[in-house]
């Protein structure tokens, strides 16, 4: 529900602006680590 909501305020920014708001300038750079490592009990 939360996706569709940042769908249409996305599609009407870009309807008021004419142009597109994702860019690649603005993308997110994520790196995924292939393995968790174990967290250490601190108490």
């Amino acid at each position: 529900m939360g996706g569709h909501a940042a769908k249409v305020a996305r599609k009407d920014i870009e309807k008021n602006l004419g142009k597109s708001v994702i860019i690649h300038q603005n993308k997110l750079n994520y790196q995924y680590i292939a393995k968790k490592e174990k967290l250490e009990n601190k108490e």
